[in-house]
């Protein structure tokens, strides 16, 4: 197998040369494509997003492309349960993936700063600003109703 060399800045990396084209835009999007976020211990849970610098209303915060997981449709499993989304979003996904960049580490919150939704063409998650957001300013997304949390969860209630 041919591997291909991916440099984003200081980081230099080698690949398999099938794996290339994606993570080639995971590092352009990490490390080049928005500079305004970041990742840190958040006071809500774990780690979480902050913008470096003022985000303004409808602005692209990230765009994440996303990878299978090897779980079938109904499938209870705990395996990256914290960190896997639904593809497509909303209530007719066809697969749980794991998205690349921040996704993951974004908290949830009921009244989210942030919304995120499938690009279906472009296989991506794009996150946009639901209003401004400050710099130093932690950025929520809504996870989603009682279906989400108790998919594979423990159940509890969503207010």
């Amino acid at each position: 197998m041919q591997n291909c060399m991916l440099s984003a800045g200081t980081l230099t990396t080698v690949l398999p040369c099938a794996a290339y084209e994606t993570f080639s835009a995971f590092f352009f999007i990490t490390y080049i494509w928005n500079m305004k976020i970041e990742f840190k211990t958040s006071p809500v849970h774990g780690l979480g997003v902050f913008a470096t610098e003022k985000i303004l209303k409808g602005e692209v915060i990230e765009k994440c492309p996303v990878l299978s997981l090897p779980i079938n449709k109904g499938e209870v499993t705990s395996l990256l349960i914290d960190y896997r989304f639904n593809w497509p979003s909303g209530s007719e996904w066809e697969e749980q993936v794991v998205a690349l960049g921040y996704a993951s580490l974004y908290n949830h919150s009921s009244a989210p700063n942030a919304y995120w939704y499938s690009v279906y063409d472009e296989r991506v998650f794009l996150f946009i600003a639901a209003n401004d957001i400050e710099a130093g300013e932690e950025i929520f997304i809504y996870y989603g109703d009682e279906n989400y949390w108790n998919d594979g969860r423990d159940r509890i209630e969503v207010k």
